[in-house]
């Protein structure tokens, strides 16, 4: 799911949420996360860094483009072979809301030779969206419906909003209920803010639970918790009862600005 979905490129183990009329926090411009790359350690089961990932966000000729991928590696990839997952999203910005829209969302699983995609692309003109699926030995499906009324985001698009501050300020104890919409069926996520006052070493600022329906991820997880920096990005994080793996421990291992070429597509 969501920031919790982390690429490498080789098998190395190197690694309806309307804003409420309260005061919020001053919005970030989309320009400060373009280039940004977060590499992380996932652990799971009795193996460290079992798995490992990035998230990035990159200008693309629609706006920007958020990339987030995970793979097993070493010696866990020989045990449970080779599994991926790719999710994106391009993404304008409207400068006059101060928050981004998803365009188009898209998650690719890849388990060995065998692999399963999905697209959802959002038609504002039309006030549509249409949602494929496909993959390997299976005929491609695709629906249209109706853009829900109510405001939603993709899992991506409202990482980067609720570090915007878009959802408003964050404050312990506070809940936010996002509409998403990344399958065929729109649901909510919430995200419930507070401390561990009970552990003596914190490794972040905030402490968050986020809560979702389980088919809205491929992970299967319910519920994901764990630390965040001051701008809200994951540090360690926990996905509980994740499918196949079980509990999966991610960290955060190297934060830093890469130059890249705009996306085209």
């Amino acid at each position: 799911m969501f920031f919790l979905n982390i690429t490498s490129t080789d098998g190395n183990c190197d690694l309806q949420a309307h804003v409420s009329e309260q005061k919020k926090t001053v919005f970030s411009a989309p320009e400060d996360f373009s280039g940004e790359s977060l590499s992380y350690g996932m652990s799971f089961w009795f193996f460290s860094n079992a798995a490992k990932g990035r998230i990035t966000c990159t200008k693309h000729e629609k706006g920007y483009i958020a990339v987030l991928e995970a793979e097993t590696c070493g010696f866990t990839r020989l045990i449970t072979g080779h599994k991926k997952e790719i999710m994106k999203s391009i993404m304008e910005y409207d400068r006059a809301r101060g928050k981004f829209r998803p365009l188009m969302f898209q998650e690719l699983f890849f388990n060995g030779n065998k692999e399963r995609k999905k697209t959802i692309s959002f038609d504002y003109k039309k006030t549509t969206y249409t949602v494929s699926w496909g993959g390997t030995e299976r005929k491609t499906t695709t629906i249209t419906r109706k853009l829900p009324k109510k405001e939603f985001d993709d899992l991506l698009t409202f990482f980067y909003n609720f570090r915007m501050g878009y959802y408003g300020d964050v404050q312990e104890g506070k809940t936010i209920s996002i509409y998403v919409l990344v399958t065929l069926k729109p649901s909510y996520v919430s995200v419930t803010l507070g401390n561990k006052n009970k552990t003596k070493n914190r490794p972040g600022k905030y402490y968050a639970t986020v809560s979702m329906e389980r088919t809205i991820s491929e992970t299967r997880s319910k519920i994901i918790s764990g630390w965040f920096s001051h701008d809200f990005i994951p540090l360690e994080c926990v996905i509980e009862d994740a499918y196949f793996f079980g509990d999966i421990n991610i960290k955060l291992k190297e934060r830093k600005y890469i130059k890249t070429d705009m996306v085209l597509d």
